[in-house]
């Protein structure tokens, strides 16, 4: 493809204030937000510009592109080093190829809403019941896997979620929660943690302490704020986990990029999810 064909933006109208998500495989992909954010770096060929345009910081921006990239089969959003505007950031064609199933997929949904007007008779209340069903969540990490196995206890149940090739987690959830959820072995779900619940330690993971999950992993940046610090962590399954640290602390300081670290969070910590 030509350069200057390649970085215009996609000609489309996905109108990214809806509330249709493509999925991949069952999992929550894209929203509109993601998409508004996509659409933004096609046009103005940087993070940071994309970012402002769409009213996110640039950490938030580079967080959702970095999950975006992580949870796709192909990365959606790549670097550009050098040439006469020295560098940004662009879409794949992967991407753009992506953008267009999206509004294939969002042209068909207004669609069926069109349909669905017409034939209930209370539309408004009909509405406002489908955005009391929506869910938005706060936590940082929201890691998506399959229920490997469940240890089931009087009060107490033990969930072993695989979220990689090679990585379980324990989550620790109250009896009556995993009857709440109707959790069973090889069941979707996905796991919550807030970024001050996870800790980063230096060395690489040993093993872990029982109600305890630990895992291996290399630093990837490092944002400092007022009061706290901001890393990012991936772990070798492509896991990328943010982690919150109230700052000064004195081992941080010697930290450095591509360092090899352990994350380490309770199990009781780990809230769990499933599809609605």
């Amino acid at each position: 493809m030509p350069e200057k064909e390649r970085d215009m933006p996609p000609r489309l109208n996905p109108r990214p204030e809806s509330d249709f998500w493509l999925s991949l495989e069952g999992k929550p992909f894209l929203s509109g937000h993601r998409l508004n954010l996509l659409l933004k770096i096609a046009e103005t060929g940087s993070l940071t510009q994309a970012g402002k345009a769409v009213g996110i910081s640039y950490r938030t921006a580079w967080d959702a592109v970095n999950q975006l990239n992580a949870m796709s089969e192909k990365p959606l959003v790549e670097s550009v080093a050098g040439g006469k505007k020295g560098g940004g950031t662009r879409l794949t064609d992967y991407a753009r190829d992506l953008l267009k199933v999206y509004a294939a997929y969002g042209e068909e949904h207004r669609r069926f809403l069109r349909n669905l007007r017409v034939g209930a008779g209370d539309w408004e209340r009909f509405e406002l019941l489908a955005k009391k069903m929506s869910l938005k969540i706060s936590a940082r990490n929201q890691i998506w896997g399959k229920v490997a196995g469940i240890q089931k206890k009087r009060l107490i149940a033990r969930v072993r979620l695989q979220v990689g090739p090679h990585e379980q987690w324990i989550a620790e959830i109250t009896r009556a929660g995993w009857e709440t959820l109707g959790l069973k072995e090889g069941d979707d779900a996905y796991a919550l943690i807030k970024a001050n619940w996870i800790r980063l330690l230096p060395g690489s993971a040993g093993g872990s302490a029982r109600g305890m999950n630990r895992l291996r992993g290399s630093l990837l940046s490092m944002t400092p704020g007022q009061t706290t610090i901001e890393f990012s962590f991936q772990t070798p399954d492509g896991i990328l986990l943010t982690v919150s640290h109230r700052k000064p602390a004195k081992e941080t300081g010697a930290w450095h990029i591509g360092q090899i670290l352990a994350a380490e969070f309770e199990a009781a910590d780990v809230i769990l999810g499933v599809p609605g």
